[in-house]
């Protein structure tokens, strides 16, 4: 038979079991916590930017509009068409931010530098290179957009005025990732909370004074300042190299590219305008975003912005899309030389 003392060893033996477990759950979930929590908050980021806009419109921009009515129609373009067709270039964002996560974070449990610095600055290469060019098409044709998706082209300079801070957008969003990668979660909640602060106190000053525009330009401004404090952080880590010397080359392409596109619209509103006005907003639109992209693309090569090779270690879609250019590029190099 068992002795009494071994017969309590063995029934307490449970409960230090259970004691450990719990602590161990109660680390877990510390653990969890500690980085669901900030990630949540950097990813509401837009959501309340548009949330502050939309709920405290009036009493932000009361002193701007001349009426209630008037008001309240720019309410609603903010919300519905601006917010919406804004909503549209960040979808690769949110791609490229929820893969490139666990690639950086490998890499980086083994203090393989160099490959976090090849990743870290290949992502930030495609959002510059893919990111761009959406916000950008959508820019330069918001009326054509607006009046093809809605009743009519009202708001369609809030449309473009919005898009085109998506870029700034794009950018923060992808950046917080990389710094969740570096296992620095609390670096981007705290860089979105200056944001954030910033962004009220700028809608404070600027929309009563520019109304709609004041509220775009101060959430322009937010999305800025967290890219910038982001990329700041990842610098004293890795040592990013998103386009080097090309810049001026990556500048050339985009103001050509986006004037070409522009004319395009204009162009094709004013001549197609016997056409139903949903038929002449989409032709125009749509030929708007093939000159300016098919511009884009070329001058990425011919530029030299995009090299080589750049393109071996663009995933697949962009290979497919470049590769023709660059067999070409290399073909007319080879008969120049000759």
């Amino acid at each position: 038979a068992e002795s009494p003392d071994r017969s309590n060893q063995s029934r307490k033996a449970p409960g230090k079991a259970s004691n450990g477990s719990m602590l161990s759950y109660r680390s877990i979930y510390k653990e969890l916590f500690s980085i669901s929590v900030p990630i949540v908050i950097a990813a509401m980021t837009v959501q309340f930017i548009y949330n502050f806009d939309i709920l405290l419109f009036s009493r932000l921009t009361d002193a701007f509009y001349a009426s209630d009515d008037v008001g309240k129609l720019a309410s609603k373009w903010l919300g519905f068409r601006a917010q919406g067709i804004a909503g549209i270039p960040p979808i690769l964002a949110i791609a490229l931010s929820s893969s490139i996560i666990p690639v950086i974070s490998s890499a980086y449990s083994i203090r393989n530098m160099n490959e976090v610095q090849r990743q870290t600055s290949l992502v930030m290469r495609i959002v510059v290179f893919t990111g761009v060019p959406a916000a950008l098409m959508l820019t330069i044709a918001s009326i054509s957009v607006t009046g093809f998706l809605f009743d009519g082209t009202g708001g369609s300079g809030l449309v473009a005025a919005l898009t085109a801070g998506t870029i700034f957008q794009i950018t923060m969003m992808t950046s917080n990732s990389v710094l969740f990668g570096l296992g620095k979660p609390r670096l981007p909640m705290r860089h979105t909370l200056i944001g954030l602060a910033l962004k009220v106190v700028a809608s404070l000053l600027l929309a009563p004074l520019m109304g709609a525009y004041g509220l775009i330009l101060s959430s322009t401004l937010c999305f800025v300042v967290i890219a910038y404090l982001n990329l700041r952080a990842i610098r004293k880590d890795v040592p990013l190299k998103v386009l080097g010397s090309s810049w001026t080359g990556y500048s050339i392409t985009i103001v050509l590219s986006a004037a070409a596109g522009w004319l395009v619209d204009f162009g094709g509103r004013h001549l197609l305008d016997a056409l139903p006005a949903k038929l002449m907003y989409l032709i125009s639109a749509g030929a708007a975003g093939v000159v300016s992209l098919g511009l884009y693309v070329v001058l990425l090569v011919l530029l030299r912005v995009v090299t080589a090779e750049d393109v071996r270690q663009f995933p697949g879609p962009l290979r497919k899309l470049l590769n023709p250019l660059m067999r070409i590029m290399a073909r007319s190099k080879s008969v120049g030389s000759k």
